[in-house]
């Protein structure tokens, strides 16, 4: 169940990256430029890690806003 819950999370972490990364309107091209001509396995490889990296650095900057919200405003029973 560890595991599961490890993968998942990493999956929900790339998901959103992606999002994230297709709702800036150069993110995409960008991240093709960088990868263009790498190899076929680079070229699979380096847009995953992007959303990956851009997801986490997402959730580390909603993380400190929301945890102290999350504080504020208690647990309801």
């Amino acid at each position: 169940m560890k595991t599961l819950s490890t993968v998942g999370t990493v999956a929900m972490f790339l998901v959103g990256g992606q999002i994230l990364v297709r709702g800036i309107p150069v993110g995409p091209h960008w991240i093709e430029g960088v990868s263009y001509d790498m190899g076929a396995v680079l070229e699979t490889i380096v847009p995953i890690l992007f959303a990956g990296v851009f997801g986490v650095l997402a959730g580390a900057i909603v993380l400190p806003v929301l945890h102290p919200i999350k504080k504020l405003v208690g647990k309801k029973h």
